[in-house]
């Protein structure tokens, strides 16, 4: 199920936790178009986002994954400084967790 907070813009999802690069290839273009669709109806002034949460034996093939998938026009991966992955640490700002990406609406 997906969850849409108008609000926010936050698009959210229930009863799914780390997904794999596998199925991160088909369930991204789906997730794009209803962000593009959010986007162009004009629901909300905010930019609309997505996170994906990964586990950590998935990096490399993430890293691929990025880069294959087609996007609609005003749909993106968040990036800062030519980074597209981020690490989640742990409490104790120690031991990374997982990862997560996050696609966001843009005009």
């Amino acid at each position: 199920m997906i969850t849409f907070n108008p609000n926010g813009g936050d698009l959210g999802r229930a009863n799914m936790g780390a997904i794999t690069p596998f199925e991160f290839i088909f369930v991204v273009p789906h997730i794009a178009s209803i962000l593009q669709e959010l986007h162009e109806s004009g629901q909300s002034n905010l930019p609309f986002k997505y996170g994906f949460e990964f586990t950590l034996g998935y990096k490399n093939l993430l890293h691929y994954a990025l880069g294959s998938v087609k996007l609609p026009p005003n749909v993106s991966f968040y990036e800062v400084d030519g980074t597209r992955l981020f690490e989640i640490r742990g409490a104790s700002g120690g031991i990374v967790t997982t990862m997560i990406c996050y696609l966001v609406t843009h005009s």
